[in-house]
């Protein structure tokens, strides 16, 4: 995975058991020798970003060539021999594995060879020049007739290459106080931000918990308007989704502490995906009841709203599968690639999800809308009509809402992400933060306790509703009994 390394930051490499099998296909001459022209190596590649980065993979990948290819053509070239190259570096004379680093270009390059058994790398980047965020890439280069192109071979008469490694890293930092740190440049200010959001969202917690116990001992909330306002079902669950909300962003925070101290945490990391998966659970959970207008305006779901909950549910866990199997596996694997591409499937029908049943509720209060102008009296009609305004504005502002915020977080902040360097890529993490939590805000404030007259009203219309919805159901059995 890429690593942003700041001044004196430093990179340790321990290679074991190196091992290169060569095996020729039925095809093949038995005059052709592929051995000598094939050339492993490690190169650690400078990038600005990671887009530079794959803009860059991807032209070398079309063009069929080497990433080190020109190291090696000037091995060629100049008749010295790049596994004898070293350039020492640190103080630790027991790492002698030979390398060459390009002070021009920032590279570093790595030849390997059958002999290395037991070698090992240290490098110290000494000045904000030598500074960036580096690629680690691993690369087998057939090269033949001092080539590195070898589009003219028959790919079905090449031999079969498999190789065998032992590759230990170590990447570290050196924060502002003089301590290593495990965390990329860009990463380092993380634990101290989680922190602060994490206090951030104990104070809202406690605000709006506050204000549900005041309503319920018979006080008024600080945060209604009216008289008597009406504590429902919906608003403890908002009360839990804030609480696991808290912890999941203050066990993140932990989770990047003990990264920078000790470079892993898989107590802390285990803890923090498990109050994520319940909080992305609950989160979706919320929306869907409150798009559908559950307990605040009808004590009831129907059939077409329960299916797509339990559907949201249901892609929630693997979604949260996904997202584990995604921390086990190593950026730039095969399997990396297939889950970040699951994970991002499933998080985009969950968002899609959650506008279903609130553009079902827009559509069925624009149609009461209209079926009310046509048959109520005029003074029932002005009174009905402002009811069913103001429901109607309440579900398009919510909408509106809801789109935004995925738009934002889904969209919005990685593009954002994509334009930062790479020691501001926390920045990404402070804007999706922030815009969770002025959408937490606002949901808040626009779903909070109100006075009881109106919820007495508008469920007396969705009890109205369901009637009726059970006096057709009857009349359809009805209907299907005399047919038989």
């Amino acid at each position: 995975m890429p690593f942003g390394f700041r001044k004196n930051g430093e990179l340790r490499l321990d290679i074991t058991d190196f091992h290169i099998s060569v095996k020729k296909r039925k095809k093949q001459k038995e005059g052709d020798k592929d051995d000598g022209s094939l050339h492993p190596g490690l190169i650690f590649i400078r990038s600005k970003t990671e887009n530079d980065f794959q803009k860059y993979i991807n032209s070398v990948l079309d063009e069929q060539s080497c990433f080190f290819g020109n190291y090696i053509a000037k091995s060629n070239q100049e008749g010295y021999d790049l596994q004898n190259e070293h350039v020492a570096t640190g103080e630790d004379t027991q790492c002698t594995l030979p390398h060459v680093f390009n002070s021009t270009e920032n590279e570093i390059f790595i030849p390997l060879n059958q002999q290395y058994k037991n070698k090992c790398l240290n490098h110290t980047f000494t000045s904000n020049a030598e500074a960036g965020l580096y690629f680690l890439i691993y690369q087998i280069c057939s090269l033949k007739h001092n080539s590195i192109n070898h589009t003219d071979d028959n790919d079905r008469n090449l031999p079969r290459i498999r190789s065998n490694l032992v590759l230990d890293m170590e990447y570290h930092n050196i924060d502002g106080l003089g301590r290593k740190s495990f965390l990329t440049a860009g990463e380092m200010p993380l634990p101290r931000l989680f922190l602060f959001l994490s206090i951030s969202y104990t104070v809202l917690t406690f605000i709006w918990i506050k204000n549900i116990v005041d309503i319920m001992m018979g006080r008024a909330g600080f945060l209604n308007g009216g008289d008597k306002p009406m504590v429902q079902a919906i608003h403890h669950l908002m009360s839990c989704l804030l609480v696991l909300k808290t912890c999941s962003v203050f066990f993140e925070s932990v989770r990047y502490h003990f990264i920078r101290v000790h470079g892993h945490a898989e107590l802390w990391s285990f803890t923090y995906y498990l109050f994520t998966f319940v909080k992305g659970a609950f989160l979706f959970t919320v929306l869907l009841l409150l798009g559908s207008g559950w307990s605040l305006f009808k004590p009831f779901l129907n059939r077409r709203e329960k299916y797509i909950i339990l559907i949201v549910l249901i892609l929630q866990v693997i979604d949260n599968f996904a997202i584990w199997m995604l921390a086990n596996e190593t950026e730039g694997e095969r399997f990396y690639e297939d889950w970040r591409a699951v994970l991002h499937l499933l998080d985009i029908l969950c968002c899609v999800a959650i506008l279903v049943p609130i553009v079902w509720q827009i559509n069925a209060l624009e149609e009461a809308e209209e079926g009310k102008d046509k048959d109520a009296g005029e003074n029932d009609n002005d009174r009905e009509s402002a009811r069913t305004l103001a429901r109607l504005h309440l579900f398009r502002s919510f909408y509106l809402m809801v789109i935004g915020y995925i738009y934002f977080t889904r969209v919005g902040v990685y593009m954002l992400a994509s334009m930062l360097s790479y020691q501001h890529t926390w920045m990404r993490y402070c804007f999706h933060e922030l815009g969770t939590m002025t959408f937490y805000v606002v949901i808040g404030m626009k779903f909070r306790p109100i006075t009881e007259k109106v919820y007495e009203v508008l469920q007396g219309e969705e009890e109205d509703e369901l009637d009726g919805l059970e006096m057709e159901l009857e009349f359809e059995e009805i209907e299907l009994a005399n047919k038989r």
